[in-house]
């Protein structure tokens, strides 16, 4: 005769091991969905830093090719000396990339050492200043102190 427990089989799951196995996965699920979140945030940061930065790029290959703009941006303006007094910042250029607008400020004086205006290149996005960068540009024949 059969006893009870060959009657069993053995090939199955049991119901312990299946509520086991699911609260394991949904244990690892709940700790990985705020990494996706994350992850996404991070994404569309650099996105619009690497955006940003090729904008600055841009902006600076725009004033040191393109003199006419930049004589008419400093035109009338007093460019102090580096270091002794509080520099000016000027709206430059209202640029859109990617639907965002971007507006460039520009902040200048001359080096005293040089005949060169350093200039800080700053990138605003809806008042919040998104990255700024430094260039040097020539002073053409006249010095204003």
């Amino acid at each position: 005769m059969y006893s009870k427990i060959d009657r069993h089989s053995y090939n199955g799951f049991t119901l312990i091991e299946i509520i086991a196995s699911i609260t394991i996965v949904s244990i690892v699920i709940i700790i990985l969905i705020p990494i996706f979140s994350q992850i996404l945030n991070w994404s569309e940061r650099s996105e619009a830093n690497l955006t940003t930065s090729n904008l600055v790029g841009q902006i600076t290959y725009e004033l040191k090719n393109k003199t006419n703009d930049w004589k008419e941006f400093i035109e009338g303006k007093t460019v102090n000396t580096c270091g002794h007094s509080v520099l000016f910042a000027d709206d430059y250029k209202t640029y859109t990339l990617n639907n965002e607008t971007y507006e460039a400020k520009l902040s200048i004086c001359q080096e005293e050492e040089v005949d060169l205006y350093r200039v800080n290149i700053k990138l605003y996005d809806l008042s919040r200043l998104v990255t700024q960068s430094f260039t040097y540009l020539p002073v053409e024949g006249e010095t204003n102190e």
